[in-house]
């Protein structure tokens, strides 16, 4: 089976960006083609002039509008050779509009090979992402315990492997497109933490007073922090308590942080460290990973349930997972 494929790709508002379109395999080669590019708006990104071909001999790009184009080439430099794999048969120029998504088409009006047999393909259509670094929307797939790293950590911290799926806006989720990329975090969060009593002014609690309460700007047992500058008050002067710590806030902190990198590198696709098959990524418009490809990057992260400080057992973590949420800096 022979199928053409357009790659998902991204960029910031205000950008021009490339949207390669490939065949994944050329069993027959290929005397050339005649393909019909479509969107359905052109709100999110529009279609430029610009299309950029291999150097088959005779390239043409005809009927251009903002929401399509017919590409035209025939392969006289025998550049598709019977056999070929993951062809390039042009390189589609599109310019970012407004945060969102866009699915990109492909109408195989006509699609011979070397000995002048038509080649009906099969058609993976790609999307283009139109992403702002300051706003976006992400839902946690999974929530697990790092047992790898888990196993260095001492006291009551867990180190908690989410697997997050981001689109750059809520509509775009909504709209049913599929994840702008996918990504895993690994976060090292303190289940309980201490911290110094204080009062509704924010004054602390005194655990051993260092001067007499004559020499202190105080308020029964607690004290103005502000009135002790000559070193008398340190922290072991004053009493503290263990809190549960907001460990939900946390979580969303370090997934959101990460969101400006993904837009700033151009990520696009599975960018997870999860073991087994991967899907497609790129980074910067080039294509670093294949789904075909069906090997590792990065260490896989072993992750299970065994929660050793009960973080997944928390109701507030549990709720966490398969939340939808839509983050505007």
């Amino acid at each position: 089976m022979v199928t053409v494929n357009v790659e998902s790709s991204m960029g910031q508002v205000g950008q021009t960006i490339d949207v390669p379109i490939e065949v994944d395999s050329l069993p027959t080669g290929l005397a050339g083609y005649v393909l019909d590019i479509s969107i359905a708006s052109d709100s999110v990104a529009r279609i430029v002039a610009g299309t950029k071909f291999p150097s088959f001999g005779i390239t043409l790009e005809e009927n251009l509008t903002t929401t399509s184009v017919r590409l035209r080439a025939a392969d006289l430099a025998h550049i598709a050779e019977p056999g070929d794999k993951h062809v390039l048969l042009a390189t589609l120029q599109m310019e970012c509009m407004a945060v969102g998504a866009v699915e990109v088409s492909v109408n195989p009006v006509a699609f011979d090979d070397e000995v002048g047999s038509q080649i009906s393909p099969t058609i993976d259509a790609g999307h283009v992402y139109a992403a702002d670094p300051e706003t976006m929307a992400y839902t946690i797939v999974s929530m697990d315990t790092d047992v790898q790293r888990q196993a260095k950590v001492t006291g009551d911290s867990q180190v908690i492997y989410c697997i997050v799926d981001y689109w750059p806006s809520l509509a775009a989720k909504n709209a049913g497109f599929p994840p702008m990329v996918a990504n895993s975090h690994s976060m090292n969060i303190p289940t309980q933490a201490s911290r110094i009593i204080r009062n509704a002014d924010r004054w602390h609690k005194i655990a051993v007073p260092a001067k007499p309460w004559w020499e202190m700007d105080v308020t029964g047992e607690f004290v103005n922090q502000e009135s002790w500058r000559d070193g008398d008050g340190a922290a072991s002067n004053f009493e503290k308590e263990t809190v549960t710590v907001d460990m939900p806030s946390k979580v969303r902190r370090a997934i959101e942080s990460s969101w400006p990198r993904i837009v700033g590198l151009g990520v696009v696709g599975d960018w997870t460290n999860q073991p087994g098959q991967r899907g497609n990524l790129k980074v910067g418009g080039n294509q670093v990973r294949r789904t075909i490809d069906r090997h590792v990057v990065f260490d896989p992260t072993v992750a299970d349930q065994r929660d050793p400080n009960g973080a997944l057992a928390r109701q507030d973590m549990k709720d966490l997972v398969n939340l939808t949420v839509e983050s505007v800096r």
